[in-house]
């Protein structure tokens, strides 16, 4: 160990590290607040931790048993339904050396980001990392510790102590210190933020002196006091720097200095000016600011809080705007780094520059207690840790737990909105000034802030509760609504499940319903499973717990309020699914039955097989009626999602399902249902009977275009399956129902048209079915079919009134034209279609059969006479056969006409006969004249002959 006294002269001593029992773990407090078991009724946070002691507890795995982990009764009262989880929570810090707090207690502590020290009151520094594992146990000083301080980097530590030294070293070499004199007692000591380099530190005590050290060149120390104005003040109660201000505190105030210019920036005395002698209470102020010490932290870069005794000020730190700091030739070597440096060289200078910054106090108040220890916050908050300020004169506050308040800043006057007494391990033998308060934020992990007490008998540390602690908190009360609300955020998928689970069988046990029906497909929800490869675990406590809660549900009889909710992807168990139908077959609930058949079926979600034998029974046992349809439709539905679709069949046939003529089409089926396709064939008339009611007695009654309406599903699948079906197996059928005439022409008309090969042993009963029904198409039907009896056809149309032109064109294709020409002129009376007759004919004979059995009827010969003569001697035969008092009107008129036209016609012919005869003589005189031509021939040799005409 190295020894500085102020004579400057040095010794170096050695002091061995120390042996520590290593104790990694933290114990959870079951409990932090007591006061002679009764909690305090000032208490502003929403959640009182339970009323006993902190107990030792075995080590966890992260070092803490959180004290939610207490079992509670399950049934709470309103009070507890309302109760929030506390914001703190509290664990013991175990990891300390046992001796410090039986033997030796801590007198002062600091949290650096890089390591944590413990200075006691025997003179040891106690030195660990972040996570209180051990670096060094030093033997820095003969008593007590007052001060620690450490470098910006981390590298270098001091203490100060009431034995007058500061003791600086390195965390590197922890045992090589090197110890200054002052002689009196140090209370305060801060090094440089680059002591590395400058070797300087800043240190203040009893002496009442800021004195800034450092080395000169030739390895002495050399000291300047900072404060010689204020040397009456009192002694130096602490000393802190933010960046290049240097802030100290003695017995009357707060001194803030520049550091570069040595310049005092603001000085701010401890009492008020209007009331400097009263407590916050009112009552004589009699506490000296000596007896306390002061607290400060730094929320933000350019903020700094101080809290002593009762009285906390706010002050925020502001730069000068357009103003450069003026300085001479002597301070040029001022470090631009801000540091002590700065301030030990412009001390020799007899000029100072002007500071760039300015302190301003933003706020001023008292709180209600007397503050051990105080730190910053979230949110413009502060927490801080005290006792109730009392008239007493007594500060020892011994047989008192310390209280843990945090405040709000936000307004004009702090706002308590949190509060906690926080009993230590013999806090009754301890008092104000045994407490410390610190603050670590652990800047590699980004983890939230953690808060240590330290006390001479004890060490805990203080945590914002997170989400995972609100989770527990909850749990261990059986609010499990409010934990499962939050599972998603902190625990696995599995948890979420469970912890679920447990709500809803509380509300089950507790009877409300409907609040099950609700919850349970939020909770229960399987969009909560992500990766479905890997949900083995959690699709099988889903599926436990969806079993579970529909049992209950079902045994309620209030399955309907949450049916619509089971999932069905993945799959749970077919007896989930199974239950419900069951209850609502047994229930006769048949349409939700029905619905539910329909929904599930096709995602085979329950027994399909075995509901088909159960509702093939409930068939046979019902009577005929509305619940055996509900049966039939079920069993259908079965059926087709299994594609057994002759057994739908049958029951789609009882039910009239107009789905069955799909099914048929597409499944080539009818062939197998011949002998029902009657029934098959009249299911869109029952259909349509049930859904708008006929205003026809029968089907024969119903005009063709209206069956062919209702039927038109009938007569497509006919037309689809004919080659599937006897066309005579199905004119049988139909005999056997003489009401069903009408459809079955329909059918047969369709089918001579789709494919007429089918209907050619059936064209005689076309004949009959025509004449019946369809009489405009019969014609049609004649002339375009040859395989009927003509006969039996000429019969049929000779019996039936109005079918002249049947029989006409009957006639005429046996041969018989001159009946056929009778039956047009006798009984139609039509001369055009006489003619026309007479002309597809062609037949000479037969247009002298109709000039002759004309001669007596007026309009006949007219029309003969305008009529085209395509044989030459029509109309002069028409007109010799003409009798002389025969009257035709307009006759003067036609035979003007005919002879107008035989002239024409005459001149006509003329005319091509002479260009005929002109074109003959020049072609012969031609042919003449070629053949007078003679012809020569020229022989050679190598070719052959070649004729030349001349």
């Amino acid at each position: 160990m190295e020894r500085s006294n102020e004579n400057d002269d040095t010794q170096d001593h050695s002091v061995a590290t120390g042996n520590i029992e290593e104790q990694n773990s933290d114990v959870t407090l079951t409990s932090m607040k007591q006061i002679n078991g009764n909690t305090s009724d000032k208490t502003n946070h929403k959640e009182p931790l339970d009323n006993h002691s902190p107990k030792e507890e075995s080590d966890t795995d992260n070092g803490e048993v959180d004290d939610s982990t207490d079992n509670t009764d399950s049934e709470e009262d309103d009070d507890d339904d309302n109760e929030e989880p506390p914001l703190l929570k509290y664990s013991r810090i175990t990891a300390l050396p046992a001796n410090f707090f039986q033997r030796d207690s801590i007198s002062t502590c600091l949290f650096h980001e890089k390591a944590f020290f413990f200075g006691t009151h025997s003179g040891l520094l106690y030195v660990t990392k972040p996570d209180f594992s051990p670096i060094a146990t030093l033997k820095c000083h003969r008593s007590s510790l007052f001060s620690i301080s450490v470098d910006t980097h981390g590298l270098y530590f001091a203490t100060g102590s009431i034995d007058g030294t500061v003791s600086i070293g390195a965390l590197e070499a922890p045992t090589q210190i090197t110890v200054f004199d002052f002689k009196r007692p140090i209370n305060a000591v801060v090094l440089d933020d680059d002591y590395k380099n400058s070797k300087t530190f800043v240190s203040g005590g009893m002496a009442g002196d800021v004195i800034l050290s450092q080395r000169n060149w030739l390895g002495n120390r050399m000291d300047v006091t900072l404060n010689k104005s204020d040397k009456n003040h009192g002694p130096i109660l602490a000393i802190y720097k933010l960046n290049d201000v240097l802030i100290w505190m003695n017995n009357d105030e707060i001194t803030f200095s520049d550091i570069p210019t040595r310049s005092k920036l603001l000085a701010i005395p401890f009492y008020d000016e209007d009331n400097p002698k009263m407590l916050g209470n009112g009552t004589e102020d009699n506490l000296l600011p000596e007896l306390f010490k002061p607290h400060i932290t730094f929320p933000e870069n350019d903020r700094i809080i101080i809290g002593w005794r009762d009285r906390v000020w706010l002050f925020k730190i502001s730069s000068l705007s357009n103003t450069v700091p003026r300085r001479t030739k002597d301070d040029i070597h001022i470090n631009d780094n801000n540091n002590f440096g700065s301030l030990l060289s412009s001390a020799a200078s007899s000029f100072r520059g002007i500071p760039d910054k300015n302190v301003i106090m933003e706020k001023h108040f008292r709180l209600p207690i007397l503050i051990a220890g105080l730190e910053s916050f979230k949110d413009d908050q502060l927490i801080c840790l005290g006792f109730e300020v009392t008239d007493s004169d007594e500060v020892t506050f011994k047989a008192l737990p310390p209280e843990l308040k945090l405040f709000d800043l936000t307004e004009e006057a702090p706002i308590e909105i949190y509060n906690d007494e926080v009993a230590s391990k013999n806090y009754e033998r301890l008092s104000l000034n045994d407490y410390h308060l610190g603050k670590f934020i652990n800047i590699e992990k980004n983890l939230p802030p953690e808060y240590y007490l330290i006390s001479t008998t004890d060490a805990i540390r203080i945590q914002e509760l997170q989400l995972k602690d609100h989770f527990q908190w909850y749990l261990a009360r059986s609010r499990y609504l409010q934990a499962w609300k939050i599972s998603k955020y902190v625990v696995d998928v599995v948890e979420q499940l469970k912890v679920g689970l447990q709500y809803l069988n509380q509300l089950i046990i507790s009877g409300d319903w409907e609040k099950v029906y609700t919850m349970t497909p939020q909770i229960l929800n399987l969009d909560q499973l992500q990766e479905k490869e890997k949900m083995t675990k959690e699709n099988s406590i889903l599926k436990n717990g969806w079993n579970d809660i529909l049992d209950s549900i079902l045994k309620s009889g209030n399955i309907d309020s949450i049916v619509d909710n089971i999932p069905s992807d993945p799959l749970l168990e077919n007896g989930i699914y199974d239950n419900i139908l069951e209850y609502y077959l047994s229930s006769s609930k048949l349409l939700q039955f029905l619905t539910y058949i329909e929904k599930w079926s096709s995602q085979e979600l329950f027994s399909i097989e075995h509901f088909e034998k159960v509702l093939e029974n409930k068939i046979e046992e019902s009577s005929i009626g509305e619940k055996q349809n509900y049966y039939r439709r079920a069993v259908v539905l079965l059926y087709l999602h299994q594609e057994r679709y002759s057994k739908a069949i049958p029951h789609m046939i009882t039910l009239h399902d107009e789905e069955i003529f799909n099914i048929l089409n597409s499944q080539n089926l009818l062939s197998q249902f011949s002998d029902q396709v009657i029934d098959i064939l009249m299911i869109p008339y029952y259909y349509a009977e049930t859904n708008r009611p006929h205003k026809y007695h029968s089907i024969e009654d119903m005009p063709l275009d209206y069956i062919e309406s209702i039927f038109t599903k009938s007569i497509e699948l006919i037309t689809i399956n004919r080659k599937r079906i006897s066309v005579k197996k199905l004119i049988e059928k139909f005999q056997e129902h003489t009401d069903l005439t009408k459809l079955l022409f329909l059918i047969l008309k369709k089918l001579s048209i789709a494919d007429p090969s089918l209907t050619i042993p059936f064209e005689d009963q076309l004949v009959e079915l025509y004449t019946n029904y369809e009489r405009n198409g019969l014609l049609n039907f004649l002339k375009t079919k040859s395989n009927y009896n003509i006969d039996e056809a000429i019969r049929i149309c000779s019996t039936v009134p109005g079918l002249s032109n049947e029989l006409i064109y009957l006639w005429g294709r046996i041969g018989e034209t001159k009946k056929a020409l009778s039956l047009i002129i006798d009984e139609l009376n039509d001369p055009k279609l006489a003619i026309e007759f007479v002309k597809s004919w062609g037949d000479t004979e037969l247009w002298d059969f109709m000039i002759s059995y004309s001669w007596n009827k007026p309009v006949f010969i007219k029309a003969l006479l305008e009529s085209t003569d395509n044989f030459g001697e029509t109309h002069l035969e028409v007109i010799k056969g003409m009798s002389n008092d025969i009257e035709i009107e307009g006759l003067h008129s036609t035979l003007d006409k005919i002879l107008r036209e035989n002239t024409l016609n005459l001149k006509v012919n003329n005319r091509i006969y002479k260009i005929v005869d002109d074109e003959t003589i020049s072609s012969a005189a031609e042919l003449l004249k070629l053949r007078d031509l003679g012809k020569c021939f020229d022989v050679d040799e190598e070719s052959d002959r070649e004729e030349t005409y001349f």
